[in-house]
């Protein structure tokens, strides 16, 4: 009897023991839990069909992309090693899953990827919906092409911290054909830090033939930078481009461009052939709402200040204020050629009056500080710009302007 009574002592004082040590517990630092128990190390999931079906499992045996977003937790990367050469293309039967935590899609560990992607997600039937939804913070896109989606190719919706990098939207693997996106080929709606591109030039996105603006700001913040944008892959443009603009700022704040090397977008290709569309259509750089854009060191209208990428206006700013167009550096002067309008500014509530520039492409680097009025000079094709006045001038609102021919 008394060693019953000593095991059941034992017994509750080993229980009060675990329960004070429990509790205990939670009341240390992260960093000496983490020693005890480690968290849980990134994992990565890697496609290995372009079938478009999901039985719930990712695994080496069979693995499709919809399967990997779905198996995928904060941290994780997707990768590709779908067997056989040349580009591979997952037909979409219905909208992927919302990317919601902080996931890395990257189409570059595709077997063969050098520069030009091989993983191509065509939407065309896969009814009414965006190619990708990221809806998370700090999620990765590289080097997919993501075309024929019935409404934007890429739609960040919430989350901030998106990067987007080497991506073809709404041109074929070959980045040579339109086969758009109904929508905008990306469509920022919020969030902070996302990325658009970048320096390098594995960084660049091809963004063109989309039935929207090729990349639509809604609100949040982004740096758009290092991408072509109305052209095609090799730098030529087909009449057309994008059907909306190429940039197309409603809300929020960008920087398009920067004065560092590769930073410059190339936007071209956008003209107003008469099919109806949005607002903005034609316009290589459209500027309607937000708390005010940087745009410098961009080519508008040319590659590289050479050649001749249509479009109709280069920049328009339309009743927005605090923007920046240019700056007092050689590295921030955008060069705007080939377009009809070089600057328009219209719908201004304050500010001074200015005229609308109007260029023609010339090999010399001039510098227009819209600082008064320009008189009309003759225009010819040997003209190396043509100023005019109309009849209705633009106001600036808060916005510094330069303009580099």
């Amino acid at each position: 009897m008394f060693k019953n009574h000593s095991r059941l002592t034992i017994t509750i004082l080993a229980a009060l023991v675990l329960t004070a040590g429990l509790g205990l517990w939670h009341t240390l630092p992260d960093s000496v839990r983490n020693v005890v128990e480690p968290t849980a190390l990134a994992a990565t999931f890697t496609v290995n069909t372009a079938d478009d079906h999901n039985d719930g499992v990712c695994n080496a045996a069979d693995c499709t992309l919809r399967e990997a977003i779905n198996a995928a937790n904060a941290g994780d990367t997707i990768s590709f090693n779908i067997p056989g050469a040349g580009v591979h293309t997952i037909n979409l039967t219905s909208g992927l899953p919302i990317l919601n935590k902080t996931v890395t899609i990257d189409g570059a560990t595709q077997p063969g990827f050098s520069r030009t992607p091989l993983i191509e997600l065509n939407g065309g039937g896969a009814g009414s919906v965006n190619g990708l939804i990221l809806d998370g913070p700090n999620p990765v896109i590289k080097a997919l092409v993501i075309n024929r989606f019935s409404l934007h190719g890429i739609n960040i919706a919430a989350g901030g911290g998106a990067v987007v990098q080497g991506c073809y939207l709404g041109t074929d693997a070959t980045g040579t054909k339109y086969v758009g996106n109904g929508g905008d080929g990306i469509r920022i709606g919020s969030g902070s830090g996302n990325l658009i591109g970048g320096t390098s030039g594995n960084a660049r996105n091809i963004i063109n033939g989309n039935f929207g603006s090729g990349i639509r700001m809604i609100g949040g913040d982004a740096i758009i930078q290092g991408n072509f944008i109305g052209l095609m892959s090799d730098g030529s443009a087909i009449d057309g481009g994008n059907f909306g603009a190429g940039i197309a700022i409603n809300g929020g704040s960008a920087t398009i461009g920067g004065t560092t090397s590769g930073a410059g977008n190339v936007i071209g290709g956008n003209l107003d052939i008469d099919l109806g569309g949005p607002p903005e259509k034609g316009f290589g750089i459209y500027i309607h709402g937000g708390v005010g854009s940087l745009v410098q060191g961009n080519f508008i209208g040319n590659v590289a200040g050479t050649g001749a990428l249509p479009t109709d206006v280069g920049v328009f700013i339309d009743g927005a204020a605090n923007n920046v167009i240019g700056g007092t550096s050689p590295a921030a002067r955008n060069i705007i050629s080939g377009s009809l309008t070089g600057i328009q500014i219209t719908n201004g509530s304050q500010g001074r009056k200015r005229r609308t520039i109007l260029c023609k492409a010339t090999s010399s680097v001039r510098t227009f500080l819209m600082e008064s009025p320009f008189r009309t000079v003759p225009a010819t094709t040997q003209s190396a710009e043509r100023l005019s006045a109309p009849e209705t001038q633009s106001l600036i609102m808060g916005t510094t302007l330069s303009f580099i021919q």
